[in-house]
């Protein structure tokens, strides 16, 4: 048997384009989870493995985005061809080696599926990856039953997709991308940018050393609270400080004399400019 499972955010796309295409793709039986409501993805996608990771007769279990439409009606065939591997963990329709931050994108990319923008054809598939996109994620009876997408690190809809990926590899088992149609009917980008960088930061944390990344980080957030100090304090000088009253004009080669007033006296910078101008 092979389950679905799909974290639903809205029941239009989901009977638009994911249930069409489980009716093309999918058995007759298929098992198919639903979760609605979802504030976060990783609780959601949970619960679907805790249902089925008891079950004698899994083959794998599939999950979809609701605007993810598969259109192989030879799906099945191919995921239970690539799971002949006992080393197979993870399965996808797209993703990279290289993979050092969920930009997976940034690194070497394999595989193909075609969305809203066009074809996206990285080709060289099947091959092994460090991680593929969570559009669709094929997770075997071994990840179904040994791994769980890390809720006390992630929360939210980012992070889910190459922190499993990463989690298959650090065990010992493949992550590969597998050649199949569909067609992810994505409006696009990031979502909310604020959570996927966050996501990133949490990420780059847990897989590539979290002192290395907190140093970054503080070094990134000092430099920018210095500068911020910087600027409130000029611009709390510069209105007090220059009254353009001129006894000549630039066109005569004569700079504005400023006038001080009397509140800004006590700025450092009105002291310099008072010096400089022999007040």
């Amino acid at each position: 048997m092979i389950a679905y499972g799909i974290c639903i955010g809205s029941d239009e796309r989901y009977d638009r384009y994911a249930r069409p295409g489980l009716a093309l793709s999918a058995s007759p039986n298929a098992l198919v989870l639903e979760a609605r409501s979802q504030v976060s993805i990783f609780p959601a996608y949970n619960s679907f493995l805790d249902t089925v990771t008891s079950s004698p007769c899994l083959e794998a279990l599939v999950l979809l985005h609701d605007d993810v439409e598969l259109r192989d009606p030879v799906f099945e065939q191919r995921v239970r061809s690539a799971l002949t591997d006992s080393q197979a963990g993870i399965l996808g329709a797209i993703g990279a080696c290289g993979v050092q931050n969920l930009a997976w994108w940034e690194g070497e990319g394999h595989g193909r599926c075609v969305d809203t923008n066009g074809v996206i054809d990285f080709g060289g598939m099947p091959c092994d990856v460090d991680s593929v996109d969570g559009l669709l994620l094929v997770l075997s009876p071994w990840a179904v039953r040994n791994l769980r997408f890390d809720e006390n690190t992630f929360h939210g809809f980012h992070g889910y997709d190459a922190d499993i990926c990463f989690q298959a590899r650090a065990a010992g088992h493949r992550v590969r991308v597998i050649e199949t149609e569909l067609f992810h009917h994505t409006k696009g980008g990031f979502g909310n940018v604020k959570a996927f960088r966050s996501a990133d930061v949490a990420f780059r944390r847990k897989w590539f050393g979290p002192e290395y990344r907190v140093r970054t980080d503080a070094a990134k957030i000092g430099r920018l609270m210095l500068w911020r100090h910087r600027w409130r304090r000029w611009m709390l000088c510069v209105p007090g400080m220059i009254r353009p009253k001129t006894t000549g004009t630039l066109a005569q080669g004569k700079l504005p004399v400023p006038t001080l007033s009397r509140p800004t006296r006590h700025c450092w910078a009105a002291r310099l400019q008072a010096k400089q101008a022999g007040r």
